[in-house]
């Protein structure tokens, strides 16, 4: 047998247990901001090469050793492809890093730090207590009530063109809170993080917040920190809504409808967002898409699943199922009325300057409402391909 030059492990490299609420010991292996999950064979290579540094060393002891500490057979021959082909190239220093995309999120750009939001999210973190957020949450449904009923019973008022452009703000405002909540979450049960930022999903810009510490995290926290986003924008609407029933502004309104939407649209686990990883976290799955597309092919070829995989594949459904109803009931009611109002704007005889304007900015929405459903459209074909194309990798 050759022997084989083992690469030297990246100084950078954390393994830690990964807690996923199955029988079988799992890690969390993280370099550059990204982490994979790994098995107990994987993690014990890993350790290896740490200790065995970069010098020439027989693969044959090392096979022996990682078999004792598995207490199963692991052959040269696969550690030996694990080296070569299985594990990511940038967690060694022998080999070059891997220049490919981080994901479907682009062109990052980070807007604010780790270092200077910590202060806030010190005092943030205190909202996540069981008390406090069973509290937070009943008064933002009783708020969210209340304006609903005022709606029902008075209507929504007319918008002007600085309605639109104050709701815009707002909501903008509320998606900031949403990537505060992510941290905040992750910052009180030390996990570590970063910043805040903004980048391109596919085409379609995103705000994010670094919170790669999670993944060390226990199964429940890393839940609460998937959560925390949209538990803020709640906290956030809540507020919003209690100032509309102080002063039913139209802006404020149109803030609470859209960051709703967003919310929404954020907790379904069809596209990898905030929903996707909560499911994940709950059920003690790693890779989600992956494990529903497997119970659904096993279903087309007349293969019952078992229990576990059939719960799963039935909440995905109906969670699916749901959100595809309320995002094209949304989407298609705001395309109706923004083209209904445009051509309104247009077909009209007034020609002043404040026609024009408003006019224009109808436009303006119109064009967003269009674009946003555009590229809704080509993230559910990407995530149903992934769900319905992904193949089981077979793991060392």
């Amino acid at each position: 047998m050759n022997t084989v030059a083992i690469p030297h492990l990246r100084d950078e490299v954390v393994v830690r247990p990964f807690d996923d609420g199955g029988d079988r010991p799992r890690f969390v292996v993280a370099i550059d901001g990204n982490h994979f999950v790994v098995t107990h064979t994987v993690a014990a290579v890993l350790d290896e090469v740490r200790h065995a540094g970069a010098d020439a060393d027989a693969i044959e002891s090392m096979a022996l050793r990682v078999s004792q500490r598995v207490g199963a057979t692991i052959t040269s021959a696969q550690i030996y492809l694990l080296l070569r082909e299985r594990l990511p190239r940038n967690l060694f220093e022998a080999l070059p890093e891997s220049t490919s995309a981080d994901g479907p999120l682009m062109f990052r750009r980070l807007l604010l730090g780790g270092a200077r939001l910590r202060p806030l999210l010190a005092v943030a973190g205190h909202l996540f207590g069981r008390s406090q957020a069973l509290a937070l949450i009943t008064l933002f449904v009783s708020l969210d009530l209340l304006v609903a009923r005022q709606v029902w019973m008075y209507g929504t008022g007319s918008f002007n063109g600085m309605d639109y452009v104050l709701g815009l703000t707002l909501t903008l405002t509320g998606i900031l809170t949403h990537e505060l909540g992510h941290l905040a979450a992750c910052h009180k049960f030390g996990g570590e993080h970063g910043g805040i930022g903004i980048g391109l999903y596919w085409f379609i810009p995103a705000f994010y917040a670094e919170v790669h510490g999670a993944w060390t995290l226990p199964r429940r926290q890393r839940a609460a920190v998937d959560v925390g986003g949209v538990y803020f924008q709640c906290l956030f609407v809540g507020a919003l809504a209690a100032l509309y029933l102080a002063t039913p502004q139209p802006a404020l309104l149109s803030a609470i409808v859209w960051s709703q939407f967003l919310m929404l649209h954020t907790l379904n686990p069809v596209l990898k967002f905030d929903g996707y990883w909560l499911l994940s976290d709950l059920a003690g799955i790693h890779n989600l898409h992956r494990r529903v597309g497997d119970a659904a092919r096993n279903l087309l070829h007349g293969v019952r699943p078992a229990r576990a995989e059939w719960s799963l594949l039935a909440a995905f459904a109906a969670i699916a199922t749901a959100y595809f109803i309320y995002l094209l009931a949304m989407l298609g009611h705001n395309l109706g009325l923004s083209t209904a109002g445009f051509l309104l704007a247009f077909s009209a005889h007034d020609h002043s300057a404040s026609a024009v304007l408003i006019g224009f900015a109808r436009g303006c929405w119109l064009a967003a409402l269009c674009v946003m459903a555009i590229g809704v459209a080509v993230l559910l074909a990407q995530a149903a391909g992934a769900v319905l194309k992904e193949k089981i990798s077979n793991e060392p």
